[in-house]
């Protein structure tokens, strides 16, 4: 044997003997750090109107649009970190903190969030709007929180055009069946409804009737607000438009209680020529909304 490695072998076996065998074993410990949570902030909130344009928002008779909002949210824990947001939306007579009014207030408590990169995060709050939302100027406040409840608000504002609409519930003015020479000695009632966000006056214009034989004059209708018998009634039909002034019909919700119709009786009568007419009579009446 190399005396080298004999004389390393005996080196080992001495101190082998002098400090006895020794295990060494490894450890761990862990790092630990709070961040601490930052409030989220918010861009520039946009409130869309029904086309998802900037502009005007108008309305559609008796029935909704929806409108929305939508706003960048910031969270520089991430944006991720974001957990809800929330709007309002409410006509200049009314505040972001009133309770919801078909007329004047709209809650949406769980807007979207969606598209998170990074940071950022997009909150959009949807509103679905009735025709007897009020004309004039509404603000969406939008409000986004984040894990710890940190929150932060921005608004924006927009404008609900005039709707001036009205629906005829009667498809049809059924007079009956009457004589030569008679006229209607109780009138024939004509419901008209608002279907939009102000006041309004109607106006009228019908076409001649024409008969199985012979024809009826449109002038030989007569209507107005009282129900009182043909002689009696104030206004003659015309082929062409004429408006009825003093027509008045108010807006769902603020001329009646919340959920409520606004409703207006017309009544109608008509004389039949003493001959030349038989059989069965119709014409075409068109009933149009202006604004009163």
């Amino acid at each position: 044997m190399n005396k080298r490695i004999f004389l390393l072998a005996a080196v080992m076996l001495a101190a082998t003997l002098m400090f006895g065998f020794q295990t060494i074993l490894a450890d761990t410990a862990s790092g630990n750090v709070s961040i601490t949570n930052a409030a989220p902030t918010m861009g520039t909130v946009t409130l869309w109107n029904q086309n998802g344009a900037d502009a005007g928002i108008t309305l559609a008779a008796g029935s909704t649009v929806i409108v929305t909002a939508n706003v960048t949210v910031t969270d520089t824990n991430g944006g991720g970190n974001v957990a809800s947001a929330t709007g309002t939306l409410y006509h200049s007579t009314s505040t972001s903190g009133e309770s919801d009014d078909e007329n004047i207030h709209l809650t949406n408590s769980s807007c979207v969030l969606s598209g998170v990169s990074g940071n950022d995060v997009i909150a959009t709050c949807a509103f679905t709007m009735n025709y007897m939302a009020l004309n004039g100027t509404w603000t969406v406040n939008m409000t986004a929180t984040d894990l710890t409840g940190e929150s932060v608000s921005g608004t924006d504002t927009n404008t609900v055009n005039d709707l001036a609409a009205l629906d005829v519930t009667n498809t049809v003015i059924e007079f009956g069946s009457m004589a030569l020479g008679a006229n209607s000695s109780s009138p024939t009632t004509m419901i008209v409804r608002s279907q939009g966000n102000i006041q309004i006056d109607a106006i009228y214009s019908g076409t001649n009737y024409t008969c199985t034989s012979g024809t009826i004059p449109a002038t030989n209708t007569k209507y107005g607000l009282t129900s009182v018998a043909y002689d009696s009634l104030t206004t003659g039909l015309t082929e062409s438009p004429a408006t009825q002034t003093g027509f008045d019909l108010g807006v769902r919700g603020v001329a009646t209680a919340n959920g409520a119709d606004s409703e207006k009786n017309e009544y109608w009568g008509i004389l039949i020529p003493t001959s030349g007419v038989s059989g069965t009579c119709s014409n075409t009446l068109t009933v149009t909304a202006v604004a009163g």
